[in-house]
């Protein structure tokens, strides 16, 4: 092999160097002379590329599945493999290599992968993208992508995404993700496995079977589609490198007609088939890697092949650099002390770029051989020094060298406070051993200890109650990793099953000595459950959204307890065991269903409408925990199944309602807010033989409401249970239906509550005392107590006899008789203990007898004209009083040994007895008053049926 005796380059072209790899070699990653096989079937493949025409095997790793991808990092390896997941293995003995870990987080292909100091990022087949603490394996955070994510790059300060449709750009500071922007990568939609990316200054190349598109991304915030490129080697492209020199070397595979390797021109962006040369490889080349000048390629069933595809340089003409970073550099050069610093060269070459080298304060930093050529560090402190120099060299495959000015960069005093970006675990796991803090900058480690960075035990997570404060657990082993600006806790032994919380006191400081603003709280649990991983908003059928990248199941108890404010979307059927929750669970996008086969603790809000349904649960709630039912244009009605509910139920809006099906145990408050007419609100009991249980208390609020809670209709029966209390301050009625039983107490202060039914009885206490009312409707009859206080009123309707009255105690408040009276068994005596009634209804088929002073008041206190009592077939042996324009009808004849007073003012309308039948017969013993003055003008009338 012939070799350019100034720089030991090789001069002829083509393949240098083969080795074999026991499987089929899909992906190939080169860093700091060495180059990683991700060898399908047979694992991973390390290659020593010291010496770079002759790549020494050094470790061979079985992995569980077929690995797809690899990604170099220091001296551990990310593997995406297909079946077994996220793999990490460590490789800083290559002769005793061995996998750390393997995280299958979702349970779908493990297929794209890209690594950031010691974050690798994972995309899944299922369209889930992970970021994921490369040493320990522990998920930092996940994006969810429109498609299967087919690859991943990072350049500068963003991480590329590419789906079969979709170009993404994200942040990723800190391993948190967050979406910037996408744009449409048109694409022939060939297999996923043909589309690749890479990226580089300013340019993305978006590769797909028949060539590559190309995209502005000089302004991440805002990239635009440059070229939608087909190449002549339509379905034959795998991958392409760029060399920063101009050139893309592409892996365009079999069938093509350029060979196995193509070397494209594209320095033009618009310019997307611009095919040079091509060489062929003994395999079929799947992917390509470029390190200082070389092209190391996985093809296939034959392994790596090292291609040289350029004449060496002969010429003396050296490279051109220039310097950008993520702080200023004109006109002024300065940096903010303890950041994250970036240095980017940019460079040009007439034949390549080898590699570039940057040096800090005179000193070699970094060696970077594969474009993008990028330096990441952190800058000076300032009480140590005011200001550091900055200095790189190009090289290129002829040996000549440039070199960029020296810069002084000015170091700026660190003012900014730290925050937390990140932490694991989030949510909960089945088991802990490992806790991560990650903060948004360079953080001081003897700022930490034992007392400022801990985990205490809350409780034992039995029944998952509320949170308190707990023991701290102790023999934690603090780490701290510069590179992430991550402080650990490691346990020698995993976490007892409990609920923990992570706490960060506000003295730990940054390197330039600022605080946290404020303490850090971080709950999570170990035990056997699935656990709710996404801040934000996400709906629950979304695997990624749970820690086990699955939803659960109805064995699974299902806990959601984040730091971050969260919102979980139900909108389909879902079963589980137990339910944890500290954050809003929203079910009015379009109905679904949760039911709870056992404890549901609700720490938040859950509102409900749009026909959902919540079934099974039995219900506890924090303080801020409630359910809330709003109106929706479609359906007003939310379901409510076999539930037990200890806390709040709010109906918010006019109209919401509930259905109410196999009974409802209610330990908490019912509150319904109504706003009048068709806008009330109503909890219906759609089943027969229905029961409202447990200690709590339904609130009717609005005085203007018809709302209700009951029975559907009458053919239904409906029971209020001994412990609950049904109350003002507003309007509603309670609808017990056929046979159905008041149990409970009826507490009316204010406003008014109506009890009715086919036929339903008072079993508990009906009390109305302060302004409030209480309305006996339809067939009922009491066999509990009745107390009317105050000036509380009590209204007799409905049909009823006086034993149905039963047990009544009154100190005062107001009685009106507005429904039917039937006295055909017995008198209706009126007495000390009775008081006075008003008479709006009927008193038929037998006696009334007033005593110590009571009466009979036509109208009662009613200002509508003609408003009375009627009397049918009736005796009245005792007083009647009938004020100015009330009406008291007779049928069948009344009988009167008592009084009959008419009374009235001048200018009043005449009250009256008027006779509905022709009878016309006034019997008995009795006086008619009239009480008028002045006496000269009229004040009853007592008119009889017209014959």
């Amino acid at each position: 092999m012939g070799l350019n005796p100034v720089d030991g380059f090789p001069v002829r072209t083509g393949i240098l160097s083969t080795a074999d790899t026991p499987g089929t070699a899909v992906d190939v990653c080169s860093v700091n002379d060495i180059a990683i096989i991700a060898d399908s079937g047979g694992g991973v493949s390390v290659f020593n590329i010291f010496n770079g025409m002759d790549p020494t095997i050094v470790a061979q790793v079985d992995t569980p599945g077929d690995a797809r991808r690899v990604a170099c990092s220091g001296n551990i390896i990310a593997v995406a493999d297909c079946e077994g997941g996220l793999i990490g293995i460590d490789i800083t003995d290559p002769p005793d290599a061995e996998i750390l870990y393997q995280k299958d987080f979702s349970g779908s292909c493990a297929q794209a992968l890209v690594v950031a100091g010691d974050v690798a990022y994972v995309g899944f087949g299922d369209s889930f993208l992970v970021a994921v603490d490369l040493p320990t394996g522990e998920i930092l955070d996940f994006a969810s992508l429109d498609a299967p994510v087919a690859d991943l790059f990072i350049e500068q300060d963003n991480l590329y995404a590419l789906t079969e449709t979709t170009f993404y750009v994200l942040e990723y500071q800190a391993g948190v993700l967050e979406e910037v922007t996408t744009r449409n990568s048109p694409t022939p939609g060939q297999n996923i496995r043909n589309l690749r990316l890479f990226v580089g200054e300013g340019i993305a190349y978006a590769i797909h079977a028949g060539g590559y598109n190309t995209f502005d991304v000089a302004d991440p915030n805002n990239p635009s589609l440059i070229q939608a490129g087909t190449s002549m080697q339509v379905g034959g492209w795998q991958d392409m490198s760029l060399n920063g020199s101009g050139l893309g070397i592409a892996a365009v595979g079999a069938g093509s007609n350029t060979g196995d390797v193509g070397v494209y021109d594209v320095s033009s962006a618009t310019e997307t088939n611009d095919i040079l040369f091509g060489f062929s490889t003994p395999g079929a080349a799947k992917s390509v890697s470029i390190f200082e000048g070389l092209a190391y390629v996985a093809d296939g069933g034959n392994g790596i092949q090292v291609v040289n595809y350029l004449s060496a340089d002969l010429l003396e003409n050296p490279p051109e650099i220039t310097l950008a970073a993520n702080f200023p550099l004109d006109p002024t050069a300065e940096v903010q002390a303890g950041s994250l610093a970036r240095i980017t060269a940019d460079v040009t070459d007439d034949i390549q770029v080898s590699h570039v080298e940057f040096y800090i304060g005179g000193e070699l930093a970094a060696s970077d051989g594969d474009f993008p050529f990028e330096h990441r560090f952190i800058a000076p402190l300032f009480d140590t020094q005011f200001f550091f120099t900055l200095q790189a060299k190009v090289v290129d495959t002829g040996g000549n060298e440039t070199w960029t000015d020296e810069i002084t960069v000015n170091i700026l005093e660190d003012t900014t406070r730290p925050r937390i970006a990140s932490v694991s675990p989030i949510g909960g796991k089945s088991m802990v051993d490992t806790v991560l803090v990650r903060f948004t900058e360079p953080m001081d480690p003897s700022t930490f200890n034992s007392v400022r960075f801990f985990v205490r035990q809350i409780n034992d997570g039995t029944g998952y109650p509320l949170k308190g404060i707990g023991e701290i657990i102790p023999d934690g082993v603090f780490t701290y990793r510069e590179g992430s600006n991550t402080a650990i806790l490691k346990y020698p032994t995993p976490l007892a099953k409990g609920l923990y919380e992570i706490v960060v006191i506000n003295s730990v400081a940054d390197l330039s000595g600022n605080r946290l603003r404020d303490t850090f709280h971080s709950s999570f649990f170990v035990g056997d459950a699935v656990f709710w991983t996404r801040a934000g908003e996400g709906n629950w059928d979304v695997g990624a959204n749970w820690s086990a990248f699955n939803v659960p199941s109805a064995s699974d108890t299902a806990i959601a307890s984040l730091p971050e404010k969260a919102t979980i979307v139900i909108d389909s059927e879902q079963t589980v065991a137990n339910f944890y929750t500290d954050h809003f669970v929203d079910m009015t996008r379009s109905g679904g269903r949760l039911t709870v086969n056992g404890p549901f603790v609700l720490n938040n809000r859950l509102d409900m409408n749009f026909g959902a349904t919540l079934a099974n649960a039995d219900i506890s709630m924090g303080p801020d925990g409630a359910i809330r039912f709003f109106r929706n244009q479609f359906t007003t009605s939310a379901n409510l199944d076999g539930l037990t509910v200890g806390g709040a139920m709010d109906f918010i809006d006019s109209g919401a309602s509930a259905n109410v099906r196999n009974n409802l145990t209610l330990n908490g408050i019912v509150r319904l807010r109504g706003g009048g007419g068709t806008s009330s609100n109503s909890m219906i009991f759609r089943d027969t033989d229905q029961i409202l249980d447990g200690t709590g208390a339904v609130q009717f609020l609005s005085q203007d409401s018809a709302s209700s809670i009951g029975a559907s209709g009458n053919a239904t029966s409906f029971t209020v249970g001994p412990e609950i209390t049904v109350q003002g301050p507003g309007e509603g009625t309670v609808n017990l239906g056929a046979a159905g039983q008041m149990r409970g107490t009826v507490d009316s202060s204010a406003g008014g509550i109506h009890l009715r039914g086919e036929t339903w009885t008072n079993e508990g206490l009906l009390h109305s005392h302060g302004v409030g009312e209480i309305l006996l409707d339809d067939d009922w009859s009491n066999n509990g107590e009745i107390i009317l206080e105050e000036t509380g009123t009590l209204v007799f309707g409905g049909e009823f006899t006086p034993s149905d009255i039963g047990d009544f105690t009154r100190n005062g408040g107001g009685v009106v008789l507005t429904g039917e009276l039937d006295l055909t068994s017995e008198p209706l005596i009126l007495d000390a203990s009775t008081g006075s009634w008003e008479f709006l209804g009927t008193i038929m088929n037998g006696t009334v007898e007033t005593r110590e002073g009571t009466q009979l008041t036509a109208g009662g206190n009613t200002n509508i004209s003609g408003a009375g009592g009627d009397f049918d077939n009736a005796t009245l042996n005792g007083r009647l009083s009938i004020g100015s324009s009330k009406n008291v009808r007779v049928f069948n004849g009344l009988t009167l040994n008592g009084l009959i007073t008419f009374s009235g003012s001048t200018g009043s309308s005449l009250g009256s007895v008027s006779f509905q039948d022709s009878s016309n017969i006034l019997d008995g013993s009795g006086t008619i008053q009239f009480l008028r003055s002045p006496s000269s003008n009229s004040v009853g009338a007592i008119t009889p049926k017209s014959l």
